[in-house]
């Protein structure tokens, strides 16, 4: 059975937030809208919205 990407991005999205949760973690990304980066704040900003304690979300990018 293949999975969609739609699916794979919401497994992706749920795991992260049950994974956050359960450590207590702060996330650190790359500080871009893209890829990988940008699931991760929509998954962290939708269960902000759903009312989920907030985490810690930090965003590294380059000054060019």
């Amino acid at each position: 059975m293949r999975l969609g990407p739609q699916h794979l991005e919401l497994l992706f999205m749920r795991g992260l937030v049950s994974a956050v949760h359960s450590t207590n973690a702060w996330v650190l990304t790359g500080g871009t809208d893209t890829g990988v980066m940008a699931l991760t704040g929509r998954a962290l900003a939708s269960r902000a919205l759903a009312g989920d304690k907030r985490v810690p979300c930090i965003g590294l990018c380059s000054y060019q």
